[in-house]
């Protein structure tokens, strides 16, 4: 794996865990609010699904994601 991929892989991991921190807050807060289930884990799938494409998005636009040398991906 060479040290693009590997930093690449990195961004991505840390978007999906952004999107998972999410979702378990959507989902509990959901619950706690005295929905069912069901609305919980739906609520904590809605989240997730928001976040992580916000979170590459964002480390796309600021440039973390550009080739070698290369200026922000366009």
């Amino acid at each position: 794996m060479s040290c693009c991929s590997a930093h690449r892989t990195l961004l991505v991991l840390v978007a999906v865990l952004l999107g998972v921190i999410a979702a378990l807050v959507a989902g509990v807060l959901v619950a706690g609010g005295g929905a069912a289930l069901s609305s919980a884990f739906l609520s904590g799938g809605a989240a997730f699904v928001a976040v992580v494409p916000l979170a590459l998005l964002l480390e796309r636009e600021l440039g973390l994601f550009a080739n070698e040398g290369a200026g922000p991906a366009r």
